[in-house]
Parts: C-alpha cells; structure tokens; sequence
C-alpha cells in the first residue's frame, strides 16, 4: 500500500533536505580544514628540513591558527542550521526559509573549544612550539635543547 503525500508534505520533506545538505556541507568544509592543516604544518615542517630556515617552524603556527578558527567558523554555523532543522521539523518555520540563526562571536569562541576541534588543533600547537624550543634554539644562536641536524 503506498500513501499519497499532499503537497504540504513533499515541501515539508524537500526543506528538510535542503537544510540537511547545508549541515552536510558544513561537515565536509571542516574535515577539509583538519586535512589542509596538517598537510600545511607537514610541508612547513619539510621545507625546514630541506633548508635549515628556522622562521619556516614558527610560520607553522599561523595554519593552525587559521585553520582552527575557520573551522570554529563553519562548526558555530553548522549548530546553527541543525537548530534551524530543527525548526522545520518541528513546523515552526513552513515557507522553506534557510536562515539559520546569527553566528556571534561568543558561539564561534565556544565552537573552538568543543570535543572536535581541541584534540587537533591544540596537540598540534603544542607540536610546533615544542619542535621549536627543543630542536631550533635560542635567539642568540645556541642550539635547542637537542642537537638536530637534518640535510638532504
């Protein structure tokens, strides 16, 4: 037996789709945030090998930052429009409106601090300051705290 939807109905699905595939897209960008960084941070870290220019290992901390912060971006927005699906499924919003609520900067702070963005982003922080004061050293020319020499 199959049931015949009304209009109201197919529109009512079709919205909900659509404000699924903008959740979708916005957990597609940041996965290609997380892959990007360490791709970024990974060729920094190989140029420096490669050169021996120290400036190449503190300019791996700007990636990551950026990164972190698009990434709280598009999760900030992605909260938004799942309280926006929530919203059509409920019926409280009918007219195929794909508005989502305002992304402020108190919402994008606390999207960088959540449980899918620290374990990346701060290890990896951590990662390229620790490679700098244990392996690259001091401003007055003495080596770090290991002896790293690396030359193709």
């Amino acid at each position: 037996m199959s049931v015949i939807m009304s209009g109201n109905d197919e529109n009512y699905r079709k919205h909900l789709e659509l404000v699924q595939l903008n959740i979708a897209r916005m957990a597609a960008a940041s996965f290609l945030y997380k892959s990007w960084v360490v791709a970024t941070v990974s060729a920094l870290f190989a140029a420096y090998a490669a050169s021996g220019i120290e400036l190449l290992i503190l300019i791996a901390i700007l990636p990551v930052f950026a990164f972190w912060v698009l990434d709280a971006f598009h999760l900030a927005t992605e909260k938004g429009f799942r309280t926006l699906y929530e919203k059509v499924r409920s019926r409280e919003i009918v007219n195929f409106e794909m508005k989502p609520p305002p992304t402020t900067i108190s919402n994008w702070i606390n999207a960088m601090w959540t449980k899918t963005l620290i374990p990346l982003y701060v290890p990896l922080l951590f990662v390229v300051i620790f490679t700098y004061i244990l392996f690259i050293g001091d401003s007055d020319g003495t080596t770090g705290f290991f002896q790293f020499s690396f030359r193709w």
